[in-house]
């Protein structure tokens, strides 16, 4: 779902440099707000909720190489913050759970999951819509798209890439632990992915 996510970002950039390069200011415009929009609501996300206890003012810190505990995740905070903004808080969740300790899995990986649950909903989902609808549109032979007839491969490998993300994420949050422990539940699994995909993808088209 991460990989998926990095090559559907990667795809939006590709197509806000050819939105730019074709002078097509309308579409570029729109992508670029539902980035901005994202990044926005991602960094606050993480700010509100990544917090950490104020240090005692009567016991002193310990300190490593001059950074004690509170400094260290007050810089994590920061950089979280900067790179959700930049699109790559999924990303940044994702690098901290893989290398953290077994003690902070679970928080861990509950940050994780926020961070991608506010990234497909405001950027990986909405995106889909519009450049299906962008697809749609510029399958007309009236309309104005340059550069582009209807769904190209980039545009439809965004498209696949960003429902099929967002499923998975959907998907991560409504398994139950004991489905995802047990391999005798991957026939339950797999029709409920497809459940959800199917679910994602009428709802874009329904847009």
């Amino acid at each position: 779902g991460i990989v998926l996510d990095v090559i559907g970002k990667l795809t939006l950039v590709y197509e806000l440099n050819r939105f730019a390069s074709k002078e097509d200011w309308a579409w570029f415009s729109c992508v670029m707000i539902f980035f901005l929009l994202s990044g926005f609501m991602a960094s606050t996300y993480w700010l509100a909720h990544y917090t950490y206890p104020q240090p005692s003012s009567t016991e002193p810190e310990v300190r490593i190489f001059g950074f004690s505990k509170t400094d260290v995740k007050r810089i994590i905070r920061k950089i979280g913050a900067v790179c959700a903004a930049f699109q790559l808080g999924t990303a940044f969740a994702a690098t901290r759970a893989l290398y953290s300790k077994d003690v902070n899995q679970r928080k861990l990986m509950m940050d994780l999951r926020g961070m991608r649950l506010v990234d497909t909903v405001f950027l990986t989902l909405s995106m889909c819509g519009l450049q299906a609808y962008i697809g749609i549109s510029c399958s007309n032979p009236n309309s104005h798209c340059p550069g582009r007839v209807g769904f190209d491969p980039v545009l439809s490998l965004s498209i696949v890439c960003s429902l099929v993300s967002g499923t998975l994420c959907f998907t991560s949050l409504d398994l139950m632990d004991e489905w995802k422990s047990n391999k005798s539940h991957l026939v339950e699994m797999t029709l409920f992915s497809l459940y959800r995909l199917c679910e994602v993808s009428a709802r874009i088209l329904a847009m």
